[in-house]
């Protein structure tokens, strides 16, 4: 799995209680990590946080910090832009996609893949970044560097919002501010605005997605983007944090389960 590792975790236990209430088996698989779940003669599954509601195309440019910016730049889904600079593909830093970027700004470096604000640097200059990344294995995207004075997640299903949250108290590691729950920030339930759900409903149409954890940020300046777009839904740091926020998970959840059993 890619970010962090979190034992004993709550999905199973969230999922099977609302399968329980909804007249849908679940049977777990490999110490929780696969869940069937099975209603008459239709079986959906859930792998890790990933639910079988998704296409897996779709499921794939999620993954992909620069394959998600690419989709939602495409639709004209204002997004944190990310640029490709190292794939296992190829040995060579592919300059000709980056040549027309200023090289004088501050640049982070991203892994490809991955969650939870891993392996994420800030350099001075995107030459800084390259060299840098020329030594990392793995694949490496890089963003320009902007100054966040606030995120938040919307989770969305079907166009609808499930749960919309601020995540307060972020972590500070150098000049590098971390919304990441799993890095210590606070979840603090907040209704979407109006441009926050369509910026949030037009961020997973754009990706194919009908479900979608959709991270939105507000720079400096007041402007509002997509910062990433994700196809797993992970709500355990948000569930641990109060019983009122178990039964928002919980909610969550059933309505997941409710979305990959339509009525026929």
């Amino acid at each position: 799995m890619e970010g962090e590792y979190i034992q004993q975790r709550l999905l199973p236990k969230l999922v099977a209680e609302q399968c329980k209430m909804l007249g849908v088996e679940c049977v777990s698989f490999s110490a929780d990590w696969m869940l069937r779940l099975k209603k008459n003669d239709d079986s959906q599954w859930v792998i890790g946080y990933h639910f079988d509601i998704n296409a897996a195309a779709a499921s794939l440019i999620a993954k992909d910090k620069v394959a998600a910016y690419l989709a939602l730049s495409a639709a004209g889904v204002p997004a944190v832009a990310h640029y490709l600079v190292k794939s296992t593909g190829s040995q060579k830093v592919p300059f000709a996609d980056i040549s027309l970027l200023s090289n004088e700004a501050e640049y982070v470096m991203k892994p490809l893949y991955g969650t939870s604000g891993y392996g994420i640097l800030k350099h001075p200059s995107l030459s800084d970044a390259i060299e840098v990344i020329r030594d990392q294995q793995g694949e490496w995207a890089v963003s320009p560097y902007l100054t966040i004075i606030l995120e938040k997640r919307c989770i969305v299903l079907d166009g609808n919002i499930l749960c919309s949250y601020v995540k307060q108290a972020p972590s500070r590691t150098g000049d590098m501010v971390f919304y990441n729950l799993g890095r210590g920030a606070i979840p603090v339930d907040e209704p979407a605005t109006q441009q926050e759900r369509e910026l949030a409903v037009q961020g997973a149409r754009a990706c194919g997605l009908r479900l979608a954890a959709v991270d939105i940020v507000t720079l400096e300046s007041g402007e509002q983007r997509v910062l990433e777009v994700n196809s797993g839904i992970m709500m355990e740091h948000y569930a641990r944090r109060s019983a009122d926020n178990y039964e928002r998970a919980s909610h969550v959840y059933r309505a997941i389960v409710q979305g990959m059993f339509p009525v026929s």
